[in-house]
């Protein structure tokens, strides 16, 4: 992996605005921008892309990231269009999208991570620990690549984007042995550097809802919690 895999990536723009780089000598650290710039930045965009317009209408400073997160999927027809938001959390937010129909699928669900600025799982160290970092295309990084490791160490802006890709990675590819194990997961279509597209499970009206959301008769519950363990 090298630098090159990220320099086109928008997020390392967002990166270095969120935690610049440390400078060396006479010159001082530049401050980290006030929130109210970063979500200027993030809304830099006039709408969507020509080609990728959406049923969804995204607030101001969420269209620029759910545009770039979703575009690889778009540009390698998987989806056509963002019908809705299903859920939005603290680290990622989930879509309602249109598929392909070379999918075989009416619809697809894409989970999006916010941009790091958003995130509260600051400090994941506890959760990478015995972890290979992966690359975009799911391989593990070697060790040996010390500019990497040493990138990732400081906690840069270029060692912070492939922490991240490699969250992503893990996720992707974890929800994938599930599945084909026959573990009840969504199965998985594709993944990119800041999202993974899964199979949507609702209908044309509503997702379906979290366990928490619902009540069971204890026969089903029991048998849910044992499908679990």
């Amino acid at each position: 992996m090298t630098s090159d895999d990220f320099e086109s990536d928008p997020y390392e723009r967002y990166a270095e605005q969120f935690e610049p780089r440390e400078r060396s000598g006479k010159h001082a650290r530049k401050p980290a921008p006030p929130r109210a710039e970063v979500v200027a930045a993030l809304a830099e965009t006039s709408g969507m892309e020509a080609g990728f317009s959406t049923t969804y209408q995204p607030a101001r400073y969420e269209e620029g990231w759910l545009r770039d997160s979703l575009r690889p999927f778009y540009d390698e027809r998987l989806i056509t269009d963002v019908l809705s938001q299903v859920k939005g959390g603290k680290e990622a937010s989930v879509y309602c999208c249109a598929a392909e129909p070379n999918t075989g699928a009416e619809r697809l669900a894409a989970k999006v991570y916010r941009p790091r600025q958003f995130r509260n799982l600051r400090n994941d160290a506890m959760y990478r620990e015995g972890r290979a970092i992966l690359t975009s295309d799911g391989r593990a990084a070697k060790k040996t690549d010390h500019r990497l490791m040493r990138a990732i160490g400081k906690k840069t802006a270029f060692g912070a984007q492939v922490s991240h890709t490699s969250w992503v990675m893990h996720e992707y590819t974890t929800m994938g042995k599930l599945h084909a194990a026959g573990a009840a997961v969504p199965k998985p279509y594709a993944a990119a550097e800041n999202g993974i597209l899964m199979e949507y499970i609702g209908d044309a009206r509503r997702a379906a809802p979290a366990l928490n959301e619902i009540s069971l008769p204890r026969r089903a519950a029991t048998a849910l919690f044992e499908e679990v363990l």
